[in-house]
């Protein structure tokens, strides 16, 4: 069996031997249905300024035969089902294929008798699930001849595209909140990108300023966010075709995952959708998206009954990749939320944190706050039975906690210290 690294170092070179193309697609406008079939996506439909989604020619599974692509790896395996011409265009650090493992421990802890799943993104090169919408949106960079890409960043996406465009050799800017864990920002200029740290701001506010110059500088702008970033949708969706090939073409019950901006939820729908479209899976599950009590403009939204999601004020939370006061794919997060028969939730800090430990203590995997943050929801949807006990549930695991060394070493106790004397620790080990 070929190893990840095989994929790593052979992706470009072994396809460039062959005329490896993905299906016709197109941007199509739900509200008005104005089509683009270009190469070059657009983020906004000209007509009346709804957000574009790519569609693709499938007329059932026939048409999606090869699919996955068994001689390809993680995300590119499933070009037939992403806006990208040519495979070898694609910029891979090994991204996906990320592990979904049966949880047997954590399950006993939640105190419940369905099927419990992670879907460890952790695993990623750059340590989040933001590795796969970077795949796809400096690939098609590269496509289409851009030479510079720009980014706003709550912590994570930033690092991300840093990274894939110092493999391609694109210059990257990054824009983020200037109170950033330095963990990330370090990562960022490893990794060669200007960084940018914007004072008293959140990453709302570092879209905004991208927006405003957008018409000014000749760049692909690749924020996670389908109002902007044509292209984010399309790597992340990714995650549920693996979700539905490790379980055999099955589907979980459930979802749970983190919302921040909230693209991630209405991708994997999105890509859940497909999927089905393309009747390569027979049911669809039910989405729950988790925000932070202090920053859940999403939640309100969803509890009020509204089709829109207005501005949070004066956030705050720990989670800080998930801190969006205004998450620009709301509308689209909404109705995937309500369109699956799913739900909106939202948890403490303390709960996040407490999620973090009981994960690494009990499945040994180290999940930054918004990386546990799915965990933590799915223990309030349980006892607020908004998910029963007998579902399965695939719980996302979106970001490692190794960018949040320094706020979890303030949260820990120390550890103890002794002399160099046998009886010190013989006296520790007999406790």
């Amino acid at each position: 069996m070929r190893s990840r690294s095989y994929f790593l170092e052979t992706l470009q070179e072994e396809s460039s031997g062959k005329n490896v193309k993905s299906r016709r697609y197109f941007q199509s406008c739900d509200a008005c249905g104005f089509q683009n079939s270009k190469t070059v996506g657009i983020s906004k439909c000209p007509e009346c300024g709804g957000t574009l989604n790519y569609r693709y020619d499938q007329g059932g599974k026939a048409n999606v035969d090869g699919f996955p692509d068994k001689d390809l790896f993680g995300l590119w395996k499933y070009h037939k089902l992403l806006p990208i011409d040519d495979v070898r265009y694609c910029i891979t650090l090994g991204e996906g294929a990320t592990p979904l493992t049966t949880s047997i421990r954590l399950r006993a802890e939640l105190g419940t008798a369905g099927r419990v799943m992670l879907k460890d993104e952790t695993q990623n090169p750059t340590g989040t699930y933001k590795d796969r919408p970077a795949a796809m949106g400096v690939s098609k960079a590269i496509e289409i001849g851009s030479g510079k890409v720009i980014i706003a960043s709550d912590g994570n996406a930033g690092p991300a595209t840093a990274a894939y465009c110092a493999r391609a050799g694109l210059k990257c800017f990054v824009l983020m909140p200037a109170d950033t864990p330095v963990e990330r920002n370090v990562q960022t200029i490893l990794y060669g990108a200007n960084l940018i740290l914007i004072e008293n701001s959140t990453v709302s506010d570092c879209i905004d300023l991208i927006t405003d110059l957008s018409e000014s500088y000749e760049w692909t702008h690749l924020t996670t966010a389908a109002a902007v970033n044509p292209y984010h949708f399309e790597g992340t969706k990714t995650i549920a075709f693996e979700i539905a090939e490790d379980l055999e073409w099955n589907t979980p019950d459930w979802v749970v995952m983190p919302a921040g901006g909230a693209g991630l939820s209405a991708a994997v729908w999105k890509g859940f959708l497909e999927i089905m479209e393309a009747g390569i899976i027979t049911e669809l599950p039910r989405i729950l998206a988790v925000q932070a009590e202090g920053c859940a403009p999403l939640v309100k939204a969803f509890k009020e009954g509204k089709k829109k999601v207005e501005r949070w004020e004066n956030p705050s939370t720990l989670a800080k990749a998930i801190s969006v006061p205004f998450p620009l794919d709301g509308e689209l997060v909404l109705r995937a939320i309500r369109d699956s028969g799913g739900s909106a939730i939202s948890v403490s800090d303390v709960e996040m944190v407490r999620a973090a430990g009981v994960m690494a203590r009990l499945e040994g995997i180290f999940a930054e706050p918004t990386g546990a943050a799915s965990v933590a929801g799915l223990a309030k949807a349980l006892e607020e039975g908004i998910i029963s006990k007998k579902e399965s549930v695939v719980a996302l695991v979106t970001g490692t906690g190794l960018k949040e060394i320094t706020s979890f070493g303030k949260l820990l106790q120390s550890p103890k210290t002794i002399g160099r004397d046998i009886s010190d620790l013989k006296n520790i080990l007999d406790r």
